[in-house]
């Protein structure tokens, strides 16, 4: 009985000694993908082709911004032993626009956070960057650092506005937008449209008059 109780034990310490080895490798973790929210695409993507016709309706002064390049991808992250980790979806928009001869690049990348950016540039100048849309688009949701902070504040199934009927509309608003003279600007956008209504500080409103959407 005796031996029989001293082999059990050596086994039992056998067993215990292997079973926590320092230095046995972890199992390799499941690479994850990260999709750009499809609000994202509806909200933001428009390929080359795409245009808009906006008009101050303070001022009178017409803006038409056009899509010169588009351009979208994934992203692959890999470990120090060449494994794949993650993958990140990403897409990039740019706009020129003939009222402030200035370009607009609309930009996510999953790998950052959940926001999708507007930044204001032309050949030797950067302007400044705002978070242009929120995920998920829920009232009262907030993003940024002071002084520009942007919120979803207003959603609504559909909207007429001058003769015109948008869909799944959206209002975010900045306080401090550094892509529009660093003045409280509210973005109002439409599923499939973009933004359709901008108004920045009490100077500027800006309404879609006409437009040309490609997507697909």
């Amino acid at each position: 009985m005796k031996k029989i109780y001293i082999l059990s034990v050596l086994l039992l310490l056998a067993t215990s000694y292997y079973s926590c080895k320092p230095n046995d490798p972890a199992p390799p973790k499941e690479p994850e993908t990260f999709l750009v929210w499809q609000e994202g695409w509806d909200y933001c993507f428009f390929k080359t082709g795409t245009w808009w016709v906006y008009q101050d309706s303070i001022s009178g002064a017409y803006d038409t911004m056009r899509v010169y390049e588009d351009d979208k991808g994934l992203d692959s992250v890999k470990d120090n032993n060449g494994r794949l980790e993650n993958v990140y979806e990403w897409f990039d928009v740019r706009v020129y626009s003939t009222y402030s001869k200035y370009n607009y690049y609309y930009q996510v990348h999953r790998s950052f956070s959940n926001q999708l950016r507007r930044i204001k540039v032309k050949t030797g100048e950067y302007v400044g960057e705002t978070i242009y849309f929120i995920y998920p688009p829920t009232i009262g949701k907030r993003l940024g650092y002071s002084p520009d902070i942007a919120e979803v504040v207003d959603k609504m199934d559909s909207v007429f506005v001058n003769s015109k009927l948008y869909f799944n509309t959206i209002k975010i608003s900045h306080t401090s937008d550094e892509t529009e003279g660093k003045k409280p600007t509210n973005y109002y956008l439409a599923k499939n449209i973009g933004y359709y209504r901008k108004e920045v500080g009490t100077t500027e409103v800006w309404k879609l008059i006409d437009y040309n959407i490609v997507q697909s």
